[in-house]
């Protein structure tokens, strides 16, 4: 399981974070100050945060790639 340890700037505090979307979330909030990769825009950051779940859901072709092992075919 993909799991992060990082220090708060701030307080010091220990700011632990599992599960690879929860990762995901948390370094592009912690690290993307300039909305590169989270959107600059509320339309922008809600396309990304939409596809970010649904491809970790398992629903996307990523998601149903893996668990099927191949793409049978489909195109994404």
């Amino acid at each position: 399981m993909p799991a992060i340890r990082d220090r708060d700037p701030v307080t010091g505090e220990d700011a632990i974070v599992f599960e690879g979307t929860a990762c995901i979330q948390y370094l592009a909030e912690r690290f993307d100050k300039n909305g590169d990769w989270t959107g600059r825009t509320a339309a922008e950051k809600a396309a990304v945060m939409s596809w970010t779940e649904y491809q970790t859901a398992g629903i996307g072709c990523v998601g149903n790639a893996l668990a099927s092992n191949t793409f049978r075919g489909r195109h994404c």
